[in-house]
Formats: structure tokens, C-alpha cells, sequence
């Protein structure tokens, strides 16, 4: 069962930003703003899919878009940023209860799209449809760079991967986290308009997978 709206409202108040002190997480942390920088369109739209308290959103995607939607389930964040109220670029969007949809994007109307720390708490069918989803709002030939979890290579988890390879596909486990791995990824792709993606860091904690849209 997927955590409901309420339940990622209790657990993240007013909006999660990733600190990078994980084991083995560190990395991501001097790679991610590149590697989305490598994607930047001063007069797009980009996508944030589970921004959270969009401290994140405004310091790695903010300089290189016009404009981006920061999706997420929490009411908009009160203390947004470090510098002060929501930054005027920034377009929040509260999503309904277990919406995978983007229901008020248009098709074909984002440049880029991001997302971290948000899958790893989806079910695998929610995964699935949101990868849909952001295949249907991504313009054509666009990117999307989204982080899933791994558990076989997750130090916190990798201990739990086999129970959880049957037992929280669609059921949390620890941490509210959801059992994934790159096989998995793979076959949810598949089954999208996106078909296959590229490991942007082999052997890393996460699947950090960057998405093309042909």
C-alpha cells in the first residue's frame, strides 16, 4: 500500500531537504548540480517531482530555468528557503492523495525534469505511473534525471534485500522506504514511452537514471 498523503504530511511537516550525511551518499551532493547543468534551458520549464522544502529546488534548478514546478504532497513550505520566501521562479504544487498524474501539466510542456529522494518512498506501480506521467509532461527530445532506490547497494538496506524483494514492493519497509533495485527500474521503464534509461553513476548508493524522451 502506498503512503497516503496525511502520512508524508506527518513524516516531512514542512517539506525534507537531503543533508548528504548518509554512508556513501556524499557524492551525489557535488554531482547532481552538474549533471542537471549539463540540461539547462534559461527559457524552460523544469520539473521537480518531491521537492520538499525546495532548498534544493532553488539552488540547483532555479539558476538554469525560467520557471519550475516544485511537485510534492505537504502543504507549500513556510520557511522555503534559506534566503527567505518561496523564490518568484519557483511554482509550487500541491499533489492530491496517492496522485501520480501530474494533472495540472500539460503535455509536452516541461524542459526538464528532477527528482530525489521521492521514489524510494513510492511503491513500485507508483513509480511506474509516475514515470509515465513525466514521460507525458517531458517535450520531446528533453531529458529527466530521477533517483531510485537500490537496495542491493544501499548500506542501510542492503541487509534487507532479500525479505524485501517480495515483502515491500508495494508494502514499506524501513524508513518508509520501498524495495527497489535496477532490474526493477528496467522493467518499469520498459513498460513506459521512455523504454530504457542510462546509470548516470554505476555502483552508486541510488539509480541516479537519466530519461530521454525521443
Amino acid at each position: 500500500m502506498s503512503v497516503t498523503k496525511a502520512e508524508f504530511q506527518q513524516v516531512f511537516g514542512n517539506g525534507y531537504t537531503e543533508s548528504f550525511d548518509a554512508p556513501g551518499y556524499v557524492e551525489l551532493k557535488s554531482m547532481m548540480p552538474k549533471l542537471i547543468a549539463a540540461h539547462a534551458d534559461p527559457e524552460g520549464v523544469a520539473l521537480d517531482v518531491g521537492a520538499g522544502s525546495c532548498w534544493l529546488t532553488e539552488e540547483w534548478l532555479v539558476p538554469h530555468f525560467k520557471t519550475v514546478i516544485a511537485l510534492d504532497t505537504i502543504h507549500q513550505p513556510q520557511k522555503p528557503s534559506r534566503n527567505g520566501p518561496l523564490h518568484p521562479k519557483i511554482q509550487f504544487m500541491e499533489c492530491g492523495d496517492q496522485d501520480y498524474s501530474c494533472p495540472a501539466i500539460s503535455d509536452g510542456s516541461i524542459a526538464f525534469a528532477h527528482s530525489l529522494g521521492c521514489f524510494c518512498h513510492l511503491p513500485n506501480s507508483a513509480n511506474l505511473a509516475y514515470l509515465s506521467s513525466i514521460y507525458r509532461v517531458l517535450k520531446p527530445g528533453r531529458k529527466a534525471i530521477l533517483v531510485f532506490a537500490n537496495w542491493p547497494n544501499h548500506v542501510g538496506l542492503k541487509q534487507h534485500a532479500e525479505s524485501g524483494r517480495t515483502r515491500n514492493r508495494e508494502t514499506a519497509g524501513p524508513g518508509l522506504w520501498f524495495y527497489n533495485d535496477i532490474e526493477t527500474v528496467a522493467q518499469i521503464t520498459a513498460q513506459t514511452g521512455f523504454k530504457t534509461f542510462t546509470d548516470l553513476m554505476p555502483g552508486f548508493r541510488d539509480l541516479v537514471a537519466l530519461f530521454s524522451k525521443e
